[in-house]
Formats: C-alpha cells, structure tokens, sequence
C-alpha cells in the first residue's frame, strides 16, 4: 500500500475553530518531505480556496502527517485570511460544500469539506447563486487539476473509508449550503 497522509487545515472564524481533515495517497512521483509538502498544500490549495472566501476566515495551520509509511509529520504556521471583504451580517455556521465523489457507488466512497465564509451576497433562499456556483466550480476544478488528476504535485486526494482509501476523482460544489457543525470521530473523511 502506498504512504497515506492525513491534513488536518485548521482556521477561525468569527473567532470559532474550524478545521478541515483530508487524505492523500504518495505518488512515486513525490520526492518531498512534510514540510515541503504542507508548504505546496498552501499555495495550491489555500491559496485557491481563499480567492472566494471572506476575509474572516482566517488559515491559521496546516498539519500534514503520514499515517500509512514511515511516521513524518510537520505543522505550518500560517496568517492568510479569505480575499473578500468580511461579512458582517451572516450566520457563522452557514458553510459551501465541495463533495468529494470517487466513482465507486456508495456512502462510504463519498466525501464533503464544508467550507466557511461563502460570501452572503452570493446566496439566496439558502443556495449558491447561479453566478456564485460557476465561481466556486472554478476554484473545484483548479483544486481538481491540482489533487486529483495526473498531478504535478505527487500526491493525490483520497477519500477515507472503513476498507481502506479511494481515489477521488472530481470536486463539485453543492448548490446547497451546509452547516458546519461538530462531527463524529471518523465521520465525513
């Protein structure tokens, strides 16, 4: 089985803790090392996600660590906030949602990252608008060229389940907003 690595990004908003647990499959193409590795989840990852947050969102770390190969891990301070201006009147656990599918039928082959800060002057009646969704696709399918196609990067994004891991093979943004709530040991990887 190859190295597996588990990224937990952590943030605040509204001065709440939010936090982000992924998994990554090492691609033989990967000649890095944690550091390097969180340091490349920063540019193309946070970077990108940031474009279409707010600026209360703020990233505060990334920590990346191998959880299947030998034991490697590293944390990366960060101070990056979202790039729109703040939301003032918006519900703090209203969140988007990108869903992880990877092609194999199923709950447990399925994942979601609820993502804070979408912009409440791109919502109405609780959904993304037409506008809005187009936008946040963008930054799913530049996440996707990134994560999880042939990628430059030598890691590719996974979805943990009880079997195992399965590749992911798209990213879309739900038109639907979530809610950001506490989650279950396990649940929603």
């Amino acid at each position: 089985m190859p190295d597996v690595w588990e990224v937990v990004f952590s943030g605040v908003y509204y001065s709440q803790l939010w936090q982000h647990k992924m998994h990554f499959v090492q691609l033989d193409t990967f000649n890095g090392t944690a550091q390097s590795f969180c340091i490349n989840l920063r540019e193309n990852w946070v970077n990108i996600q940031r474009g279409m947050q707010t600026s209360s969102v703020s990233f505060t770390s990334i920590n990346a660590k191998r959880i299947v190969g030998q034991l490697e891990q590293f944390v990366l301070p960060l101070q990056i906030t979202g790039a729109h201006s703040p939301e003032t009147q918006w519900i703090t656990f209203v969140a988007g949602v990108i869903q992880k599918k990877t092609g194999v039928p199923g709950r447990a082959h399925l994942g979601r990252i609820y993502v804070p800060g979408i912009r409440g002057g791109g919502t109405q009646f609780g959904q993304l608008t037409a506008n809005e969704l187009t936008l946040w696709q963008a930054v799913c399918d530049d996440l996707v060229s990134e994560w999880v196609n042939p990628t430059p990067n030598g890691m590719k994004l996974v979805v943990k389940h009880p079997e195992g891991f399965t590749e992911v093979t798209t990213l879309l943004m739900r038109p639907v907003l979530g809610c950001m709530r506490s989650r279950n040991i396990g649940v929603g990887n």
